[in-house]
Formats: C-alpha cells, structure tokens, sequence
C-alpha cells in the first residue's frame, strides 16, 4: 500500500477530475536501473498490508497474513471456481464450511486425474441431498428418521 497526500486539497472547490485524487509526489516502487528492475524500499511510503501464504491450484489465494500476524483463509467451491467462505483470524487449516450446493455443478472437471479434494466430503451421500428443504441456498442434507450419517475428517492442532 502506498501512502501520500492527495492532489487535491481544497475540499471547498470543484474537483479536477482529470488531475484530482492523484498522489503528490509519486515515487514509484519499481525503478529500472542498469537494465534491472531495482526495488525501492520506501518504509515511510510503501507499507506491505498483507502477504498470501497459500494458493490453490488454480493460482487463487487461499491463506494471507497482515503485519500484525492476523491469518485470513478463502474456502473455494464449484471445482476451485469459487469462493464459498471467508475466514478471518484463522488460517486455511482451521477453518471448514459444507452448503452442499456444488455436488450437483454441471460442468466437469478439467483434471479428474488430479481432482481437489473436498474441505468436507458428503459425496457419499448424495442420494440425501434435496431441494425440497433448504435454508440459504438450493440444496441441504435430509438425514431420515432414525438415522445416523458420518464423516470423517483430520483435525490438526495449530
């Protein structure tokens, strides 16, 4: 993130809307010098935000840090397509979450091969899914009277 004043200062007049809102004496973090592109390391100008610590497959990111430590995870769904969930103050590993609404996506995978597993996997019970009762989405999990369904999943101390 870079910080600087603005251009525009008097809030009373009309704004230039060509010129107003650009950052007065830009400097920019790149700089090419002997045919190389040289990083300017402008602390008082240039101030990191957030640092992606993961990315999936498909190159989105699934895990940043910002400089106070603080974790943040995404949670993709629809073959990594999409995000289903949003985590702060967690990490990639501690944070999970089912709707069931992308077993029935109609597209197939590119890369069956090498397919990504699920956060939580209810493939098993497909058969169970409806849409006949749902609550945000279009599809749940009808478990029947007196009956039980289970999943298993690996939990990792942080």
């Amino acid at each position: 993130v870079y910080y600087g004043s603005r251009a525009e200062t008097q809030t009373g007049t009309q704004v230039n809307l060509r010129s107003g809102g650009t950052v007065a004496a830009f400097a920019p973090f790149w700089k090419v010098s002997n045919k190389k592109w040289v990083a300017q390391k402008d602390t008082t100008r240039w101030v990191w935000n957030s640092q992606t610590t993961l990315f999936n497959r498909k190159g989105l990111e699934l895990e940043n840090k910002d400089p106070l430590g603080r974790y943040n995870a995404g949670l993709y769904g629809y073959q990594d397509a999409m995000i289903i969930a949003a985590t702060q103050n967690a990490r990639y590993r501690e944070a999970t979450y089912e709707g069931f609404e992308d077993y029935f996506y109609g597209v197939p995978a590119c890369d069956e091969v090498c397919s990504a597993g699920r956060n939580l996997d209810f493939s098993g019970y497909k058969t169970l899914m409806t849409t006949s009762q749902h609550h945000t989405g279009k599809y749940s999990l009808q478990v029947p009277a007196d009956s039980v369904i289970s999943i298993s999943a690996t939990v990792v101390a942080a």
